[in-house]
């Protein structure tokens, strides 16, 4: 496999990642701040300061106000400012777009919410959400697959804790991929952490198999397995209730949104993979963990974060954040003092959420 679902962002010509987008569609505001941004730069790079005696125009207290929502780094990376503490790079325009596809077409091609939130963590323009939305709903390949539909949401019953209850399911994929035809699914209850596997045979001993080693042997002992009536899943539950105790729920045969948890999202696995591969479906089996990945990082609309972040407490680090290290302790570069170690280890520590918001109150 040579086809990568992550762009290998440290090997791309300024050709590849340099590319204007329409400014026709952008409001005077924002072309306004795009040219404002150099001069702020500027400023930034000759002073960073002002003289009150030299402010004798309205024009200059309001290029002020601007110029304080930025600083640079001492690497000279500009910036803006934010009160949370995670201060978002500038993007310069022709950057733009590149950012765009990196965040959209290379991580599942999520929906506008999901994508906006990718790139807000990290970066900035002048409109970055209305361009992501615009960005968004004009991908041919989602407006292709896109699934419009009016339903009532399933009613999700609150758990306690992480990976207690696992809605579990498996779904035949046509055509198969490096002999497997089948993929068992299951989401944790409460975070809707991904947890997939490629299957030759949907039977008991190959779920069985996934429910220990991927389940089990990684969140522990599940205490409740909501699944469908399927022969093979209720023999796998079945083995697993004997050695293990866990209690296998069967649901009502005539209310498939009765385990809506990991129902729905079977749409959303099948698109992820038919996008990740190009159409080319034959390659779904090398793909799996790639979507599985950009599964977890996606942010939810109903919990204002990821399934990533519900489990560990921080966010992930995507290659976007490698490339222009914007989140990233700086790396020592010699051996050093305990101190120093530790000095280095708060400032990593400091960008936990839980600190910060510690910290405000």
């Amino acid at each position: 496999m040579n086809e990568k679902l992550i762009p290998d962002l440290e090997n791309r010509s300024l050709e590849e990642i340099e590319e204007d987008y329409d400014e026709e569609r952008r409001s005077d505001e924002a072309k306004a701040q795009d040219e404002r941004l150099p001069k702020i730069k500027i400023w930034h790079e000759r002073s960073g300061s002002y003289d009150a005696t030299t402010l004798k125009s309205p024009e200059d207290m309001k290029f002020l106000r601007a110029a304080s929502h930025f600083f640079l780094d001492k690497s000279g990376r500009f910036y803006r400012k934010s009160e949370s503490g995670n201060h978002q790079l500038v993007v310069d325009k022709v950057h733009r777009m590149y950012m765009m596809k990196a965040a959209h077409d290379y991580l599942g091609h999520r929906g506008v919410y999901a994508t906006a939130r990718l790139i807000t963590q990290r970066f900035w323009w002048p409109e970055v959400e209305k361009d992501v939305s615009w960005y968004v709903r004009s991908c041919h390949i989602c407006q292709v697959r896109q699934k419009m539909a009016m339903e009532l949401p399933p009613v999700v019953t609150h758990t306690p804790s992480v990976f207690q209850v696992l809605h579990a399911d498996t779904m035949h994929i046509s055509p198969s991929s490096n002999g497997c035809s089948y993929l068992v699914h299951g989401r944790c209850a409460l975070t809707s952490w991904m947890e997939a596997r490629a299957l030759r045979k949907e039977n008991a001993k190959a779920i069985g198999q996934w429910l220990f080693e991927d389940i089990i042997c990684r969140w522990g002992c599940i205490v409740k397995v909501v699944t469908d009536n399927g022969a093979p899943f209720r023999k796998a539950v079945k083995w697993l209730e004997e050695k293990y105790g866990i209690r296998g729920v069967a649901i009502s045969p005539y209310n498939s949104q009765a385990n809506g948890t990991v129902e729905r999202p079977h749409w959303d696995v099948r698109q992820m993979l038919f996008k990740a591969t190009g159409g080319d479906v034959k390659k779904w089996y090398w793909y799996l963990h790639h979507i599985m990945w950009a599964d977890r990082i996606t942010i939810r609309k109903g919990t204002g974060c990821s399934p990533y972040f519900m489990v560990t407490g921080a966010h992930p680090t995507l290659p976007l954040d490698v490339q222009e290290a914007t989140w990233l302790v700086q790396y020592p570069k010699e051996i050093m003092r305990t101190d120093e170690l530790i000095a280095l280890r708060a400032q990593a520590l400091a960008k936990h959420t839980e600190l910060q918001n510690m910290l405000k109150r």
